[in-house]
Order: structure tokens, then sequence, then C-alpha cells
């Protein structure tokens, strides 16, 4: 995957994500149970980040669905996995910046 490639759906991963963070539904139901997830793993020292998008694009999958029934537009295998992997990745630096303790 290319820098040009990653650059042209910018803006895809960006609504994705924004849907994702501020639909209450994926957010309580998914993300939040998902970062206290990763806060026990990270506090007992199993916490691998390499598994970590893959858990979140479950999510990314299921708000794509949705999305496409509501708005008509669907996202590709790259937005999602990209979303993934930003949702890993933010998540697992805030519970860190906050001592373990983002949610408890």
């Amino acid at each position: 995957m290319n820098k040009e490639t990653i650059e042209s759906v910018r803006h895809e991963v960006r609504e994705l994500q924004l849907w994702i963070e501020n639909t209450s539904t994926y957010y309580e139901r998914f993300l939040v149970p998902i970062a206290k997830s990763f806060q026990r793993k990270i506090k007992k020292n199993t916490f691998d980040m390499t598994k970590a998008p893959k858990t979140y694009y479950a999510v990314c999958l299921l708000a794509s669905n949705d999305y496409k029934e509501q708005f008509g537009y669907s996202f590709t295998k790259l937005v999602r996995d990209l979303v993934a992997q930003n949702l890993a990745e933010e998540y697992h630096a805030e519970i860190l910046a906050q001592n373990g303790e983002m949610f408890s």
C-alpha cells in the first residue's frame, strides 16, 4: 500500500471513523467494551498490538454495512482496514496516556 493510495482514501477513512465514534450504538456497544478489554490486557501485559486492528475491523465492517443502508455508499476493504488500524492505535495511545484507566 503506497502513500498515494492512502491519500486518495483519506476523506473516506475520516468519514467512517467519525461515523463509528459518533454513533452511540458503535461507541457504547463496541468501542467502550473493546477499550476496557484492552485495558485489562495492558495491565496483565498480554496486550498484542498486532492483533488489535482485527478486533476493530469487525466494528468497521458492521458500521460500513449500516452506512451503506442509510446513505447508499459502501466503504472499501482498504478504508475499513485503515480505520481499524487508526482506532487500534488511537485507543491504545489514549489508554496508555491515562495510565491504563481510560474507562472504569
